[in-house]
């Protein structure tokens, strides 16, 4: 049955629910013995056992304890079995007693011990202890006098011995307010006991073992307990079990409920007599079972009912069946048992007294209000006095105490005392309001009276000082959906304030704010990708003012083209482009782009130059960076990829920065949210392919193809399963003349001379076998192929952001020497934040003495290139960039030189 019983306070709630308690029973003062293995403790020092220096080990407080001295064991686990043999006397037992911790189910049995055994003793009580070996195994053995009291036994390994065994001719062993459980017996009481009391407990079992099971065994009591068993029976007497007693006992037969369930025995009973059981009395039961079995069996012949087996055999006048679970609380339980069953409790499986509900006829024998199981169902009064300091009205010390007041059973009246010395006011439940001195800790007490007595529930609440408001925010990035549009974010509040919030404004970092007074989710869609700072201001009715700002970072998908050349000035009438002059290039219009993109992705090659320089490509409309996008010497044919940020008007510009030069962009793809895109994910650095080990057949010659194998190999899952692009650097080197390599025929990817080492990043379609193909135009070359990262449809949507310089370490004279390995911490530093998952850089060589590369990402010296150069060559490289904890690793192989990096853009 349901017990709402009377408990302490909750943190700043108090709360008065159930009826009056008794006083706490006083604890013995002297001729105690302690047990604690979890601080100092010796079980062999003169003073072991005293509260300052306890023994380590229940079992030698047990080899110690005399007569009427009391063993406190401390709320450890104590782990090792205890066998008890040493003897009390009768009204001097030696009591065990475990550590009540309140909060706990059952209110104790916290202290663990392995398995328990009482072998020839007599006069001893154990109480609050916790039998937890995995067995639970309990064995009283030829012992008399014998007191097991709130106790836990809980058998959770399969076994089919039971949880607790009185055996060898034990008498008068009370098993009482313990909770039990068992795969077999839970409680068996052998041949040759007498008096065994087996009462108000709470037992569970599965398979097919009793509840409580008595054998032989004479004048036994099995009283108000409530018993739930799988196949078993609740309660079995067998046939010698002469002048037993059944009675008040709450018998569930719920049924197996293991997955799959196993079937019951058919032939079984909730409570079963042999025949012979002589002087047996049976009665004021209650019944809850499924209804595929008999609900008893005496002397061998099934019965369905009560009233069957009162009929045959005069048993079960008062039993109840036909509960169910929702009826375990209800009326028929209550005020409704045999006060004068043999060992019948005063108190409940929780301690509590017998109490008499005055919405119940009482039905039961003597005074009539004891309740049948292992729990008596309390009086419902519930009175909560919860303090709320809410700031609201002109002093801040203002405390309001509110809640209801119910009390079912009867008139119950309520005071408080507020602890700041004013005299207690009496509480009906509704607003109370109280203005305190000052801030600082109150001992509040809420005194209860009803037809049980008076009890006080006392509760430290603290008034605090008024602070000015606080407020933090939640910005998360929404997936582009229909429903949501491009570049949406969500933006949460969390407020803490003392008085009202009177003014709450928003600004979303683009131009726009959003005013309001109160604490708020909102959305809001940017207009292009990037990182905006979300600054969320709240203004309070004292006019003090909190403020706080996150970044709301929104990115785009990329949509992968078919390569098609949007500019070759030595074409169509296009003239070389001059010293300081620029060429614009309309993406927006290219073929296959289908809305203005936020970036594009292009392999730019500059040929015929007269001078060495660089390019730098920008969105148009935008001051020109100072960072460069592909560097080049006289005479030379270069190409680097590059991400470029597409201008309000759909293009974006070129510029030559000295020297005359030709000037070819490839449209390799573009970035956008207003169609699906795919997302990045950045992967370890890792070489793929590399022909100059005769893999897959050595050197390509002219108009020769490589395919690297990607995924679906054993050594070559480089990508996720579900990519659908790679980004590889290229490394071109040995090559015999002037030529190109691309990803398909008819543009390019990586340009060479010849005998030069060059390399270039390139984004590749995905077959569906898992490979990428690459074809060389004319003479023969090597090739060296990287991983650094690949799109499909789960990743990172890619923020591009205006080209920044990182690092150039001419500038600090930190030049790179040979073999030297450096790591960078690049998030929250130039335009890039902390917490991004990979950056986007233009990596540039400068001056180098030696050929040689650079290694980039989160790596170990030596395993993979980004950036290959001759000596004395300025050369550029665009680079994906992996990063771990904000950083990532540079690596130079040999010589020394100067390295620049120009931050491109980042994906979260």
């Amino acid at each position: 049955m349901r017990h709402l019983r009377t408990t302490a306070l909750a943190a700043l709630v108090l709360s008065a629910t159930g009826g009056l308690p008794p006083a706490a029973p006083a604890q013995a003062a002297a001729a105690d013995l302690y047990v604690d293995n979890g601080r100092s403790c010796s079980d062999t020092a003169p003073d072991a056992g005293t509260e300052q220096d306890p023994y380590c080990s229940a079992q030698a407080a047990a080899d110690a304890a005399q007569p009427g001295q009391t063993v406190h064991l401390s709320a450890t686990d104590f782990r090792t079995g205890l066998h008890l043999t040493r003897s009390g006397r009768a009204g001097a037992p030696i009591t065990f007693l475990g550590t009540l911790i309140p909060s706990a189910r059952h209110e104790g049995a916290q202290s663990r011990i392995g398995a328990l055994t009482v072998d020839g003793a007599h006069d001893l009580v154990l109480r609050l202890i916790q039998v937890a070996d995995g067995t639970a195994d309990v064995t009283v053995t030829g012992s008399s006098r014998i007191t097991l009291d709130r106790m836990t036994l809980n058998a959770y390994q399969a076994h089919t011995t039971p949880t607790v065994h009185l055996t060898g001719q034990s008498s008068d062993v009370t098993v009482s307010r313990s909770w039990i459980s068992a795969t077999g017996d839970a409680v068996l009481v052998d041949q040759g006991v007498q008096g065994a009391v087996v009462t108000t407990d709470n037992i569970d079992t599965w398979g097919a073992g009793a509840g409580v099971r008595v054998l032989d065994a004479t004048g036994a009591a099995v009283t108000s307990n409530t018993v739930e068993t799988a196949c078993g029976p609740g309660i079995a007497l067998g046939a010698a079990a002469t002048g037993t007693t059944a009675e008040n006992n709450v018998l569930i037969g719920r049924g197996d409920t293991s997955n799959p369930p196993q079937p019951c025995a058919p032939d079984r009973a909730d409570l079963t007599v042999a025949a012979g059981a002589a002087g047996t009395k049976a009665d004021y039961n209650a019944f809850h079972h499924t209804g595929d079995h008999a609900m008893y069996s005496w002397a061998g012949q099934p019965y369905a009912d009560a009233a069957a087996l009162h009929a045959a055999t005069g048993q079960g006048g008062h039993d109840l069946a036909g509960l169910t679970d929702s009826t375990l609380t209800q009326p028929a339980l209550i005020d409704s048992a045999d006060q004068y069953a043999p060992g019948e409790l005063d108190t409940d499986s929780w301690g509590h007294r017998r109490v008499d509900d005055p919405q119940v006829a009482n039905t039961g024998t003597g005074g009539g209000y004891y309740d049948r199981g292992a729990t008596e169902y309390g009086d419902p009064m519930s009175i909560h006095a919860t303090p709320e300091q809410r700031f609201t009205g002109t002093d801040p010390y203002e405390v309001t105490f509110s809640g209801p007041f119910v009390s079912p059973w009867g008139p119950a009246t309520a005071s408080l005392d507020f602890g700041d010395g004013s005299d207690p006011v009496p509480f009906t439940g509704a607003d109370l309001k109280h203005v305190y001195p000052k801030a600082g800790p109150y001992a509040v007490k809420l005194t209860v009276t009803d037809v049980a007595g008076t009890v006080t529930f006392p509760q430290t609440f603290q008034v605090q000082e008024p602070a000015p408001p606080k407020v933090t925010v939640d910005v998360t990035p929404w997936a582009p959906t229909g429903q949501t549009g491009p570049h949406q974010v969500w933006i949460t509040e969390h407020l803490t304030n003392s008085w009202p919030v009177v003014n709450n404004t928003v600004d979303f970092g683009d131009g726009t704010k959003l005013p309001g007074d109160a604490t708020r989710e909102v959305t809001h869609a940017y207009a292009k990708p990037g990182d905006y700072p979300v600054t969320v201001t709240v203004t309070d009715g004292k006019g003090q003012v909190g403020t706080t700002t996150a970044h709301a970072i929104v990115g785009d998908g990329f949509v992968r083209l078919t390569p098609a050349r949007v500019l070759d000035t030595r074409t169509g009438g296009g003239t070389p482009v001059g010293p300081g002059q620029s060429v614009k290039i309309d993406v927006a219009h290219a073929a296959g782009v289908k809305t203005t993109p936020s970036a594009v992705l292009l392999n730019l090659t500059a040929t015929q130059p007269t001078a060495a320089g660089f390019v730098t490509a920008f969105p148009s409309g935008s001051p020109r960076p100072t960072v460069s996008s592909l560097n080049f010497t006289a005479g030379q044919t270069v190409a680097n990829a590059a991400v470029v940020p597409v201008g309000p008007d759909g293009t974006i510009t070129l510029y030559n920065h000295s020297g005359t030069t030709q000037l070819i962009a490839d449209l390799n793809g573009y970035y956008t949210t207003a169609e699906p895109g795919a997302r990045f994910a950045a992967l370890d650095a890792q070489r793929v392919a590399d022909t100059r080990g005769n893999w897959p057949t050595g050197k390509l010659g002219p108009g020769g193809t490589v395919t690297i194998p990607l995924r679906g190999g054993v050594g070559h899952d480089y990508v996720p399963e579900d990519a659908t692009s790679v980004v590889l650097n290229l490394t071109a080197t040995g090559a015999t003349e002037p030529g190109y390599v691309s990803g398909q025929p008819g543009t390019s990817n990586l340009n060479f001379a010849a005998g030069q080492t060059v390399a270039n990043q390139v984004t590749l379609p995905i077959a569906p076998d898992g490979t990428v193909t690459l074809f060389n135009h004319n003479g023969q070359v090597n090739l060296v192929a990287d991983v650094q990262g690949s799109y499909g449809p789960t990743g990172s949507l890619y923020v591009p952001a205006t080209p920044t310089r990182y690092l150039d370490t001419r500038t600090d004279r930190s030049t790179f020497h040979a073999g030297e390995l450096r790591q960078y911490r690049i998030g929250g530093q130039a335009g890039v934040p902390a917490g991004a998952k990979a950056v986007l850089v233009n990596l540039t060589a400068v001056n180098p003495t030696a050929a040689g590369y650079l290694g980039a990402g989160d790596l170990i010296a030596g395993t993979s290139s980004a950036l290959n150069f001759a000596k004395g060559q300025t050369v550029a490289n665009l680079v994906w960039v992996r990063l771990l904890n904000d950083a990532f690793d540079l690596y130079n192989f040999t010589g020394d030189t100067d390295v620049v990096v120009d931050v491109q853009g980042y994906t979260m």
